[in-house]
């Protein structure tokens, strides 16, 4: 439950500053979190919030970069992202991303009537999550600019 709580406050985080943040930099500017060593470009056309580099948007789609700990298995960990959320799993592909194990998740949350395209990477009793939130009729044009954003990863 508390999983729960803390997936919908980043979303909520996210859409807020999104629209809170008039001012933003360049779509150009990379999503950053320094404490992993963790950049990427955002996907083409969304801009990357000004008071927060792990946060970009574009309309009503936002994206985000999280770190947190978990316990167990780095599978079971994604498993229970999704089953928290009450999303709707549609594909879920093991991946590398900079040498690291990942897991690439599309799912669909009806409630809200929205797709994401998550990726977690497994750092070894912490992962790092890449979210991308849009409404479902918007998810197809977007999903090629969120798989090139996602190949521009970089874990130093």
């Amino acid at each position: 439950m508390q999983r729960r709580w803390f997936k919908m406050f980043q979303i909520l985080l996210a859409v807020a500053a999104a629209t809170a943040c008039g001012g933003a930099l360049k779509s150009s500017s990379r999503l950053e979190l320094p404490a992993i060593g963790f950049s990427m470009e955002p996907p083409t056309g969304w801009t990357v919030s000004r008071r927060s580099r792990d946060l970009c948007f574009k309309g009503d789609g936002n994206g985000m970069v999280v770190v947190e700990p978990y316990h167990g298995r780095f599978e079971d960990f994604v498993d229970q992202a999704a089953a928290d959320f009450g999303c709707r799993v549609l594909s879920r592909s093991p991946i590398r991303v900079g040498g690291h194990a990942a897991i690439e998740v599309v799912s669909r949350q009806d409630r809200q009537a929205v797709k994401t395209l998550e990726l977690f990477i497994d750092l070894g009793g912490r992962a790092a999550t890449v979210s991308f939130v849009v409404p479902r009729a918007a998810f197809a044009a977007e999903e090629p600019a969120f798989r090139k954003a996602l190949e521009s990863i970089k874990i130093d």
